[in-house]
């Protein structure tokens, strides 16, 4: 008898150790497991990419993960898990049907997919870095892009061109056109196709352009002059923001090396 309460004592002693160890490894382990980062949503979120090439998707995977964190890092905005950005979704397609309801939906006719709406999110999160860095640029640091880019705030060229109308194998008529930066946008405007071609061309070079009625016109560059450049005063939100984008994809792909 005494021998068989020993070994019941025993068994019971054992089995309440297991019990608090196994209670105490969960504790522990739920104490310092780190919460889903932002990988895990990104994987799961993939299940339903659209258009994406198998070999686009490390890459692609890389970039949105780095976006997400930095944006975090900065607080402009946090790494949703999935079931966050779930209902997140949910919410924006009741806004969407409601708002096809009176006629401002975004998408028009196409319901927003998952995807649409997390790749709004990514590029949210872009728009919010960029500002960030383009306000932190100092006036110096804008200006040395500025005269190291001369090319991006050359003022328009002045082009002549002398444009033949033909239809049926006739030539209908012959007139002559100077773009500069005064009016270029404004020709543009009325015949998009003619002038983008015109901008095409070097002095002495023939382009053609086909009309939907079945006409043409022929364009010859007469001239074409270098208008200088477009002073700093003029064009230095557009330096600071090139200046901007050139440092936010640096500062990307620094994140997505050290990461890889």
């Amino acid at each position: 008898m005494r021998s068989r309460k020993t070994t019941t004592l025993g068994w019971e002693v054992r089995s309440v150790s297991v019990v608090i160890g196994i209670i105490l490894m969960a504790w522990l382990t739920g104490c310092t497991a780190p919460p889903p980062g932002g990988g895990a949503v990104i994987d799961a979120v993939y299940v339903h990419a659209e258009g994406i090439h198998d070999g686009e998707l490390a890459q692609r995977k890389a970039y949105d993960l780095a976006v997400f964190e930095w944006a975090a890092e900065s607080g402009l905005a946090g790494v949703p898990s999935y079931s966050e950005l779930e209902q997140d979704y949910t919410d924006a397609v009741s806004s969407q049907v409601a708002g096809k309801a009176t006629g401002t939906g975004v998408y028009g006719a196409r319901t927003m997919t998952l995807w649409d709406f997390y790749l709004e999110q990514v590029e949210r999160r872009v728009q919010l870095l960029k500002p960030e860095i383009r306000e932190a640029l100092s006036m110096d640091e804008v200006r040395e892009y500025y005269e190291q880019h001369p090319e991006a705030f050359k003022r328009q060229e002045l082009i002549t061109l002398k444009v033949t109308d033909w239809q049926g194998g006739r030539a209908l008529s012959t007139r002559e056109v100077v773009i500069d930066e005064t009016n270029v946008r404004m020709l543009q405007e009325g015949d998009d196709a003619l002038i983008s071609a015109a901008l095409d061309l070097g002095q002495g070079e023939l382009a053609t352009v086909q009309r939907p009625d079945g006409s043409f016109a022929q364009l010859e560059c007469l001239s074409r002059k270098d208008n200088g450049v477009q002073p700093l005063d003029a064009v230095v939100q557009a330096a600071a923001s090139q200046l901007a984008d050139q440092r936010f994809g640096s500062e990307l792909q620094r994140r997505i090396s050290a990461a890889s």
